[in-house]
């Protein structure tokens, strides 16, 4: 909310780390209790956490259900910094809880210091298509994952996107289960592949943008940001337990659609559905309209 230096930044955190760690809190502030050894044994998340078994609150999820991760997931999540703060707010602190919940730790790419909101890779470069593509790259490179869940800084995503699990190492999945809604309430679904709910094994992807990043140098963009195109062998689709909501404002990269009239080629207009965001199932209608008043 206000601008703050890298070096700012880590004055903070070694202030931070001297008045909590270590001995004798009391003597540098009179007023504590308990120390933060004290907290950490009262609340500790997992029986025997404080030994040397390299157990911590990342990897929770996996210890309780060690099939839900026998491929380690990771989120990327990529933006111009420009988004309206209400919406990139919310759009963050669900990504967080998704992650303390899951188990998925989280890389970011970004045109403006994040080094909040998980593994942050700053690029400082402007906005558009070739960075955009950058910025995807840098993140899956950051990442250690194997199943990589492509994330924008527009789409409030819901839990149960990242329950699933691709079979095959060398295709796309796409999670074709969304809702777009605009600021009076309006919102519609039709299915399609969106790069919003790709999701890949890392080295198909890195493979893919790399390649993909190199075209757009020499020969332009052609309109395409999903992997696999058109090709039903290079990919396949799935649809998550409830919707992903995809808020669209005035900066987004492609252009809205609010009637079948929109499309330009009518084949890809399937399923239209049309509704409220009282009728998207799964998700809180006060939360999304207050999301929408901005």
């Amino acid at each position: 909310p206000y601008p703050l230096s890298g070096a700012d930044q880590d004055k903070a955190r070694e202030y931070s780390r001297k008045l909590w760690m270590g001995p004798n809190l009391k003597e540098r502030w009179p007023m504590a209790i308990h120390d933060l050894d004290w907290l950490l044994e009262k609340f500790k998340p997992i029986p025997d956490w404080h030994d040397n078994s390299e157990v911590n609150l990342a990897n929770a999820a996996e210890i309780e259900n060690p099939e839900h991760n026998k491929y380690k997931k990771g989120i990327i999540f990529y933006t111009d910094n420009q988004l309206n703060l209400k919406i990139a707010h919310a759009v963050q602190d669900q990504l967080r809880q998704i992650s303390f919940d899951k188990g998925i730790p989280i890389v970011s790419a970004s045109l403006k210091n994040m080094d909040h909101f998980g593994k942050n890779i700053h690029l400082p470069l402007k906005r558009g298509t070739e960075t955009y593509f950058k910025q995807i790259i840098a993140a899956l490179e950051a990442s250690d994952a194997e199943i990589i869940f492509f994330c924008e800084h527009d789409v409030i995503y819901h839990p149960s996107h990242f329950d699933f699990t691709p079979e095959r190492k060398d295709i796309f999945y796409y999670n074709q289960n969304f809702w777009k809604v605009r600021e009076d309430g309006f919102a519609v679904h039709w299915d399609a592949n969106q790069v919003s709910g790709l999701v890949a094994y890392k080295e198909l992807a890195l493979n893919y943008y790399k390649e993909r990043l190199e075209v757009i140098r020499r020969e332009g963009f052609n309109r395409s940001y999903e992997p696999g195109g058109r090709d039903p062998n290079k990919y396949q689709t799935f649809k998550s337990e409830y919707p992903n909501i995809d808020i669209r404002h005035k900066g987004t990269m492609t252009k809205s659609k609010w009637s079948p009239d929109d499309f330009r080629d009518k084949s890809t207009c399937v399923n239209w559905q049309e509704g409220t965001i009282d009728s998207i199932p799964g998700w809180n209608v006060k939360q999304l309209s207050e999301l929408l008043t901005t």
